[in-house]
């Protein structure tokens, strides 16, 4: 056996990567992988050790809409971007994971976070808003929205919620010469949860059916984009490529840092905080 992958309830997943890490095994941890930053860099730390690798399975970085978006800024059809707007809502209300050491932030907004700071760069402050609830967990948000103000200049906004009884994904880009608007389905997640997978169909896995495609306008007027490929599987592909050739491991424990617990307390301390602070767990 070369590598593991913990998926098992947040709460008992430090005890179960360094269980792997101590066997001298490979580790990807489903997000969050850590109860807090200072908890994540103790597994970073572990993994460096003894030599393997560890990584966080922020698969969302792969997902059909956000590939689309990225060759639609890319190629530069929005000229110089101004801001990227994500919303996930989910109507999942039994899956909200409950307590201080869950919520909606550390659950959507770890993908959310890491999908902007994937398409737009590092960012050098965020707002944060939550929307708290008192459970017998503990008291857990429930929804969020976040404005992340990149180095480029560009901002990003992102919002989700569970409880509200929306199922609504959508992205939309403002840029200099135009805007892009998608609404997506989650083709991938919904595909796994009707029990199919990528190698049943590698060729036809995870495009946005064309429902579901975004629209460019600009001064030319409106066309359809076509869906890029969601691939999942691609993350799984790095990792091995990893262990097995010394390349770079796809979403490592570093980057996952940027995503803390701190951004959950930004409400009741500061408001707007430098990112180091805010979301790389800094005091």
């Amino acid at each position: 056996m070369d590598a593991v992958t913990v998926t098992t309830p947040p709460e008992t997943r430090r005890e179960l990567v360094l269980e792997a890490i101590a066997a001298g095994l490979h580790v990807i941890a489903d997000k969050p992988f850590a109860p807090s930053a200072e908890g994540g860099r103790e597994l970073e730390a572990a993994a460096k050790a003894k030599g393997v690798i560890l990584s966080v399975f922020h698969n969302r970085r792969w997902d059909s809409d956000m590939r689309t978006l990225r060759k639609v800024v890319s190629d530069g059809c929005l000229g110089p971007l101004w801001r990227v707007h994500s919303r996930m809502d989910l109507d999942q209300p039994s899956t909200l994971e409950a307590g201080p050491t869950g919520g909606l932030l550390r659950d959507l907004g770890s993908h959310l976070v890491d999908q902007m700071l994937w398409l737009l760069g590092p960012v050098r402050a965020v707002d944060a808003q939550l929307d708290f609830l008192d459970l017998p967990q503990g008291r857990t948000d429930a929804g969020f929205t976040l404005t992340l103000r990149h180095e480029s200049g560009t901002h990003s906004h992102l919002s989700a919620s569970k409880l509200n009884r929306l199922a609504m994904r959508e992205l939309r880009a403002y840029g200099q010469a135009g805007s892009y608007v998608a609404s997506s389905t989650d083709v991938q997640a919904q595909s796994i949860f009707a029990g199919r997978r990528p190698t049943q169909d590698l060729s036809g896995w995870g495009f946005e059916p064309r429902t579901s495609w975004g629209i460019l306008r600009t001064a030319a007027g409106e066309v359809e984009v076509p869906a890029e490929q969601g691939r999942y599987h691609d993350f799984y592909a790095a990792f091995a490529h990893a262990i097995h050739d010394g390349a770079a491991a796809p979403v490592t424990a570093a980057e996952d840092d940027r995503c803390s617990d701190r951004a959950r307390r930004s409400p009741s301390e500061r408001p707007r905080r430098a990112l180091h602070r805010a979301l790389a767990g800094h005091p």
